[in-house]
């Protein structure tokens, strides 16, 4: 090593600082991410590991003059495409996998075939706008600019900009509006009639329980047949104590694998019991082949060696796939004349939850119904559709048991 090579080792070692910043994840676990940079010539310079900032620097330092451009210029002669796809592969190990399945999706059907072309520090709000038209019949213009957005902020690109070039995008325009997605009274009715037909739907009772709970999709997978409670006093419960959540684990942008993992409910307050009618119980005992008389035997019942086994599960016991289940959804919604845009299974929550709430549920009740954290998140969702739209008494009992632990 020379002198001058030794001077510039030196003067990295004590050029170059960095700092940590924490991101909380949707499980609230903070998450650390490596920042470096140094100023040279009067002018800040911000990387994501050491090994870009000594190479710049070294560069700066040898006088290489094709690395020293003009602000809103590219650093590197670099798409979105390929920025983009590097920056999704730290971001999927930042969020549950189910997340980062949907984020993908997002970047690779949406985002990169409307603007991957285009160099990073090129594109216009003439660009991400037509991107956003593009999503006008699809509903997912939102999606698309807020993780695109995020990259650019991310990657330290957007304060390369003298005008954002999202500030002027409008993509709330092309956003569905709640009460599309909502079931009519007629609609609901044909849906549990119809799910009921445990002949055509192997999993037909989903469709029936999510429409009469408003539980979530992954909740109700992985119920098991023990959830199911018949206490003393004769009251009829289901314990929500998990939840089944796929996605997609990533080692670079085209190379992951499927992953299924049963975990806790989304939040503290998701793991709940709540009440339900006679009916949901009495179809729950005929879906499942059981007698109350002689499977039910304590307030959080055992139903002899069956008590663990999946309410819905495949041919190897494990919770049935989602696929199937939305196969089965969507011939549902054919065989009763229901528009498929915009219905998902999710829907029957949203359903639901209006209909209690435009019969004046308190919030506070219906939150904790729900799962919720707080009432905010139910008030800010629900309140929006017209009482005759919904569907009466889907449940006939109050909302505000308190928790039941298992046993």
């Amino acid at each position: 090593m020379n002198e001058q090579e030794k001077m510039l080792n030196e003067r990295l070692n004590k050029k170059i600082h960095s700092y940590t910043e924490y991101r909380k994840d949707r499980n609230g676990n903070s998450i650390p991410y490596h920042r470096y940079y140094f100023s040279y010539n009067n002018k800040k310079y911000l990387f994501t590991s050491e090994a870009e900032a000594r190479e710049k620097y070294k560069r700066l330092f040898y006088g290489e003059p094709e690395q020293v451009k003009a602000k809103n210029t590219p650093s590197t002669d670099i798409t979105v495409e390929q920025a983009i796809k590097d920056w999704f592969v730290s971001y999927a190990k930042a969020v549950k996998p189910s997340t980062a399945a949907r984020a993908y999706m997002t970047v690779k059907n949406t985002i990169i075939p409307a603007v991957g072309s285009i160099k990073v520090l090129e594109i216009t709000t003439a660009d991400i706008q037509q991107m956003c038209n593009s999503c006008a019949t699809t509903g997912s213009a939102k999606k698309a600019y807020e993780y695109l957005r995020r990259f650019y902020k991310e990657k330290h690109y957007l304060h390369r900009f003298e005008i954002s070039p999202f500030d002027a995008v409008n993509y709330k325009q092309y956003e569905p509006h709640m009460d599309k997605q909502i079931f009519n009274d007629k609609e609901i009715a044909d849906i549990c009639d119809e799910a009921i037909n445990y002949k055509t739907y192997k999993y037909g009772y989903i469709f029936y329980l999510l429409a009469m709970t408003g539980m979530r999709v992954g909740e109700a997978r992985a119920l098991r047949i023990r959830d199911f409670i018949f206490d003393n006093k004769g009251n009829y419960k289901l314990a929500i104590d998990e939840t089944v959540n796929e996605g997609v684990k990533f080692t670079n942008f085209d190379e992951h694998i499927n992953t299924t993992e049963l975990l806790t409910p989304k939040t503290k307050s998701s793991a709940r019991t709540i009440p339900i009618s006679s009916d949901i119980f009495e179809e729950f005992l005929k879906y499942k082949h059981l007698s109350r008389l002689t499977s039910l035997i304590s307030s959080r019942h055992e139903y002899d060696d069956r008590a663990d086994e999946f309410v819905f599960a495949n041919r190897n016991g494990n919770p049935a796939n989602h696929k199937q289940i939305y196969k089965e959804w969507n011939e549902l919604l054919q065989a009763c004349g229901i528009p498929k845009r915009g219905r998902t299974l999710h829907s029957l929550r949203h359903t639901f939850a209006t209909r209690r709430t435009q019969e004046g549920t308190p919030p506070k009740q219906l939150s904790q119904y729900l799962g919720h954290s707080d009432t905010r998140t139910t008030e800010q969702i629900y309140a929006h559709t017209q009482p005759e739209e919904l569907r009466e008494h889907i449940v006939n009992y109050p909302m505000n048991e308190p928790r039941e632990d298992k046993k």
